[in-house]
């Protein structure tokens, strides 16, 4: 029976399966710190996670090879760690290597110092070109130490250097203003691709934050630029292979400039953030595509990536049957094999283009944007080759299930609901909750980062207490329930107070108390995910109004005037500070009270999505609805406040919604 490392009892599946590996791996703890230490020897880090393609074939192609263990094992002590169970310690590290000036993604590999310190990193490596690598760095250790100390000295200094950026940029108060807020867009559309949609270039990833914050600014100023391009890009990637046409669901990016070549690895949290944004552009224009896509995709997770508690599963890998992306793609023999005389109809609708990735002559299937799924014919084949592709060997599914992601999820069946109007999308929404505040809530208001066969991994992360926030926040305005807001309050007075930055109001990715990293991140820039901080600033703004907490709306207010100076360089990055920016800038909320307020702060939330909603059938606790009342014996009253303004109250939905649409014009 083969040996195992210091990998098998670990809470994350990535680990796991690097538990029989010749390498005497650690998981990142105390023990291998202090071990490097009283050995004196470099800190191996290597960072993955289950579904990276790249990840897996340097495990078979390297760290099996027993020379390159035996290498290891002599000079090194070797880390191994889930950037999803560990993302502060990804984050630290990737930062590093950019300060380096090196290539960046997953695997990374970063030679640190004992002390943790880094000096040296990268990517991928090949079998040969590692070992010259492990040579040339034990060697370096033992007979140039004092430079690779220097070197390690600077590229900590600029981890330094970049946090005391963020921390030194907050502006004086300003106001918040209409061209303000233009001049943000107008910079940020000149990185975006008026063809294909997306930003320009390639890879393309789909940063859903950039096309929340086009539809948000379209809806806001009726800007018809900020509308088509907001179209384009979900249009497009619905129709290429970045989608996966037969099963539904994204995959986390592509690797053309036109959405078509996918890297075939699944994310939730991808899948998540695209569901809202289909929701949204079904709810703006109706169009069935938008509606197909946002039903399939929440069918495929609900079949791929569905724990039978309600929780959701973290990602699919990329690789089965040691191929990437040999699961999905087809040979044009086996597509006729599958289809007999249907193939050239079914082809006309759901053209095959080549995937090049494989080499050797396998298609993946793209779609017309009138390919309506709704044909019987079209079905029909559908059907048929997702049955034919399910006998196939399946990628593996990591099973972790990750709280922000999972709260992700809850916004993105809330939005679908608010779309379809379809019960079951609710019942689902609650579900995922009940998981939540079965696994992951501890005490009240202290979150676990995620939950594996029964194993909690490890206190939460800043975007855990940020996500449950805002589900909480949306679970309310969908109920009118204030035990949500009163647990978002919990949540987020936790989180000021465990995860705050003494110099800015900006919050750290992990706890201040008990971090063991040599520097503890503040994120800002979105990436895949929106910044956390950028998410819970737009929670403490609507907590702020709801609660009427001046606190909660002046620390809004400056951790956004605090990425002001970053606005000009960094457009892309900062989208979901730009979509915060327009809601502070509009500032609407409507209070209704009486017996037809679920139904009406429904249709008030469907049409105006960022528009704050409190409401309730009989009395509140809520500051914002206190000394408001039904009038005139009407069934319902509604009050209309901008900028703590009050309107006088109105008593239908169609003054509500022509009010509304008079506050919109001042924007237009």
């Amino acid at each position: 029976m083969p040996i195992s490392n210091n990998l098998l009892n670990s809470s994350s599946p990535y680990l796991q399966k690097h538990a029989y590996s010749p390498i005497q791996w650690y998981p990142w703890s105390a023990q291998p710190l202090t071990i490097a230490e009283q050995e004196d020897k470099p800190i191996l880090l290597s960072i993955g996670y289950s579904a990276c393609h790249w990840c897996e074939v340097m495990h078979k192609d390297t760290f099996e090879d027993l020379e390159v263990a035996a290498l290891m094992n002599q000079y090194f002590i070797a880390i191994k760690v889930d950037r999803e169970e560990r993302p502060d310690i990804d984050k630290v590290y990737m930062l590093a290597v950019q300060a380096m000036g090196l290539h960046t993604g997953w695997p990374l590999h970063v030679f640190l110092l004992p002390n943790q310190e880094p000096f040296y990193g990268g990517t991928y490596f090949a079998n040969t070109v590692w070992k010259n690598l492990l040579l040339q760095i034990a060697m370096a250790f033992q007979n140039h130490r004092a430079q690779l100390e220097s070197s390690a000295i600077a590229f900590t200094k600029a981890l330094y250097n970049i946090a005391t950026l963020i921390c030194k940029s907050t502006n004086d108060p300003s106001t918040i203003e209409l061209q303000s807020i233009q001049r943000i867009f107008h910079n940020l559309y000149q990185h975006l691709d008026l063809t294909k949609g997306g930003i320009t270039g390639e890879p393309k990833f789909p940063m859903p934050s950039v096309s929340a914050f086009l539809h948000t600014y379209y809806l806001l100023t009726g800007e018809k630029a900020a509308l088509a391009q907001f179209k384009r890009t979900l249009t497009t990637m619905a129709c290429a292979g970045i989608y996966d046409q037969l099963g539904g669901g994204f995959a986390r990016y592509a690797t053309d400039a036109a959405w078509n070549i996918p890297h075939f690895e699944k994310m939730l949290y991808d899948n998540a953030q695209l569901i809202s944004l289909y929701a949204k552009a079904y709810v703006c224009t109706q169009e069935p595509l938008y509606k197909d896509v946002l039903e399939q995709t929440i069918a495929f997770l609900m079949k791929d990536m569905y724990h039978r508690e309600g929780g959701f599963y973290s990602a699919i890998a990329a690789n089965s049957a040691g191929e990437e992306g040999r699961s999905y793609t087809w040979t044009i023999g086996e597509v006729i094999a599958v289809l007999g005389d249907d193939y050239f109809s079914f082809v006309d609708h759901y053209p095959i283009i080549p995937f090049a990735a494989s080499g050797n002559d396998r298609y993946i299937f793209t779609r017309q944007v009138d390919a309506c799924a709704l044909q019987p014919s079209l079905q029909a084949s559908k059907q048929a080759l997702f049955a034919a592709r399910s006998q196939r060997l399946q990628p593996e599914v990591d099973q972790k299930v990750l709280t922000a992601w999972n709260a992700m999820m809850i916004q993105a069946l809330l939005d679908t609901y608010y779309a379809l109007r379809e019960e079951q999308y609710m019942h689902l929404a609650y579900s995922n909750t009940r998981f939540i505040q079965q696994y992951l809530i501890d005490k009240g208001n202290t979150l676990k980062h995620g939950y594996y066969q029964g194993k909690l991994l490890g206190s939460g992360y800043l975007e855990d207490y940020t996500w449950v926030v805002r589900a909480w926040i949306s679970l309310y305005q969908i109920t009118l329930d204030e035990n949500w807001l009163l647990q978002a309050v919990a949540l987020v007075d936790y989180a000021v107070m465990y995860f705050g930055d003494s110099q800015t109001s900006l919050l750290h990715m992990a706890e201040n108390e008990g971090n063991e990293l040599i520097l503890n991140p503040i994120e800002v820039f979105d990436e895949s995910l929106p910044s956390a901080n950028a998410v819970m600033a737009h929670n403490l703004f609507q907590l702020g109004i709801l609660w009427q907490r001046k606190d909660y709306l002046n620390r809004a207010k400056n951790m956004l005037e605090s990425v002001g100076p970053l606005w000009e360089d960094n457009p892309v990055y900062l989208a979901s500070w730009a979509h915060l920016y327009t809601l502070q800038l509009q500032s609407i909320t409507v209070a209704i009270l009486g017996a037809q307020c679920n139904r009406w702060v429904y249709e008030i939330k469907k049409k105006y999505p960022d528009v704050i909603v409190a409401g309730t059938m009989t009395t509140s606790s809520l500051p914002l609805l206190q000394g408001k009342a039904e009038c005139d014996g009407k069934v319902t009253s509604i009050y209309i406040c901008h900028h703590r303004t009050c309107l006088l109250p109105l008593f239908s939905l169609e003054e509500v919604f022509i009010a509304l649409s008079k506050l919109y014009s001042n924007f237009s």
